[in-house]
């Protein structure tokens, strides 16, 4: 992602992605389903449950 243009010389910001979804809601609701951007390193199935909690 790329920073905001403010005259300064600034690196670009690194990003990870995790997504989780509610594989089983309760009855008669929708599942939760959730789109997560961070800092964090998230290579792993650990790293990403760390961002998650």
């Amino acid at each position: 992602m790329r920073r905001v243009v403010t005259g300064k010389s600034r690196s670009d910001l690194k990003l990870y992605a995790v997504e989780a979804k509610e594989v089983n809601p309760p009855a008669g609701q929708s599942p939760i389903h959730w789109r997560l951007m961070t800092t964090h390193p998230v290579i792993t199935f650990e790293q990403a449950l760390q961002v998650i909690q």
